[in-house]
């Protein structure tokens, strides 16, 4: 069914065409004592490896393009060669952060290679300046004929400056990928904590959310109730299309699992995929 004729659903009947009560038998697995014997999910074992290899991967390729960086600009700061490039051209992007303006330049080695490349500037520069215009200072490395080159004179300061540069990069991608690590093991061991403690009750999907955003994308969201005692917990859960479809348009009871303590954090049985039950009855 294209994305499209998923429509939201207001109300959910809990009976069939006929008028008959959809039935629903929690899941035998879930059925034994407490706590439940469980293990940790292929996928789950897969993707934490996988971030981690990611980390040290990133932190070995960068270590690596650091230094070969920082080593050139050691080279450019004790025999680089300094000399004036002229622009060549001029042009414009535009993105959601507005215009940038850009010259083209080409200097010449002392070795006759020609060599080309581009800079940002303000637009105040870029009207005034045309082709033929000298644009900037350029070092470059003789030995490497000007395939190694950096924008303007090179000093110790600017080499310092380029090192912290590297260094704040590295600690901030590193500590991204850390959130992003700590973010999902707090969601796995939740819910290995439900598969493995969490009481068992039917729930019922009464309504059906269908939202489009930007670029396309659909979000399909499912809100279900289920019973404690003489109160009614309510929750909304964001599913994929195929979840949304299987709960809106046939049987609408499935299996929660919640924590007594706190009964507002219950998931669906069907969307913890972090474990496994080892030894069903």
């Amino acid at each position: 069914m294209p994305a499209s004729q998923v429509q939201p659903k207001d109300h959910i009947s809990a009976t069939d065409s006929q008028g008959q009560l959809y039935i629903h038998d929690i899941e035998t697995e879930l059925l034994g004592s407490l706590p439940r014997p469980v293990r940790r999910a292929p996928t789950t074992i897969a993707v934490r490896w996988s971030f981690w290899v990611l980390l040290l991967g990133f932190f070995g390729l960068t270590a690596y393009l650091g230094q070969r960086d920082l080593d050139s600009w050691d080279a450019l700061l004790q025999y680089g060669k300094t000399v004036q490039a002229t622009v060549t051209g001029k042009n414009t992007t535009t993105n959601d952060e507005g215009t940038q303006y850009i010259l083209t330049y080409t200097f010449r080695t002392s070795d006759g290679f020609d060599r080309s490349g581009s800079m940002l500037v303000d637009r105040v520069t870029y009207d005034r300046t045309k082709a033929g215009d000298q644009a900037t200072k350029v070092t470059y490395l003789p030995s490497s004929h000007g395939k190694v080159w950096q924008i303007g004179i090179i000093t110790a300061s600017k080499k310092a400056r380029r090192k912290r540069i590297w260094i704040i990069m590295i600690l901030n991608t590193a500590a991204m990928w850390c959130l992003l690590i700590g973010v999902c093991e707090w969601r796995w061991k939740r819910q290995l904590w439900l598969i493995r403690n969490g009481v068992a009750v039917t729930a019922q999907v009464t309504q059906g959310k269908v939202t489009h955003g930007h670029k396309g994308q659909t979000y399909y969201d499912l809100t279900y109730q289920f019973p404690i005692g003489s109160e009614m917990i309510r929750r909304t859960v964001r599913v994929r299309k195929r979840i949304y479809q299987k709960y809106t348009a046939g049987n609408p009871f499935l299996t929660v699992l919640y924590d007594p303590k706190k009964p507002g954090g219950a998931q669906p049985y069907c969307l913890l995929r972090s474990g496994r039950v080892t030894n069903p009855m």
